[in-house]
């Protein structure tokens, strides 16, 4: 499967979609991450996370009423750890939710009659407005899984090599994260991978 990368300047005005796709391109379907682009919507290991963190701190607070009377630690510098620690647990966990809706806030997928498309719209310093495109080429030869991803799933539409290996044993996955509708999306993947084969057949 051919996979392309490439970041694209928009103007500021531009609909996303007129702005990327060829003149001679056809848009089955677009959307956006039904889940997880807010702050509290939070996805997969991520609800984990927040659970160990929660029990992290209560284990936290305990120590101080552990402590033996008259030791080298006093109550007031034992509650000052405490705090210092919940804090930092705490910008942690916020640390990651903003990242992650970093990251699907600015996510766009679409499937066209020739590629499926990940793009992230983001704004530079400068404000200039830019694409980055990740762009698969159909193939009716991939079966696009999905991966059941909490609490939506995700389709993959495509693969290629990691600079830095994954639990995909070096070969990074490319994704329709967080999509309600995933089955619905595979078959639009499969009936337009099948159009295009027969066009270039």
């Amino acid at each position: 499967m051919q996979v392309t990368r490439f970041i694209r300047k928009l103007r500021s005005d531009a609909i996303l979609w007129d702005a990327i796709l060829d003149p001679d391109e056809t848009p089955l379907w677009s959307s956006r991450p039904d889940y997880g682009r807010r702050l509290h919507q939070a996805i997969g290991e991520e609800r984990v996370l927040h659970g160990s963190i929660a029990v992290g701190i209560a284990v936290i607070w305990a120590v101080p009423y552990l402590l033996p009377e008259g030791g080298t630690v006093g109550p007031t510098a034992a509650i000052w750890i405490c705090a210092v620690s919940t804090l930092l647990l705490i910008l942690f966990a916020l640390a990651v939710a903003v990242g992650r809706t970093d990251h699907l806030g600015r996510a766009h997928y679409a499937v066209t009659d020739c590629r499926a498309i990940v793009c992230h719209d983001v704004k530079t310093l400068a404000l200039t407005r830019r694409a980055r495109l990740t762009c698969c080429a159909l193939s009716h030869t991939f079966t696009y899984p999905i991966s059941d991803t909490r609490p939506h799933a995700s389709v993959r539409v495509g693969s290629e090599f990691a600079r830095h290996p994954t639990l995909y044993a070096g070969v990074e996955p490319i994704l329709f994260e967080q999509v309600a509708g995933a089955e619905h999306v595979r078959r639009i993947l499969f009936a337009a991978s099948e159009a295009s084969a027969h066009r270039e057949g």
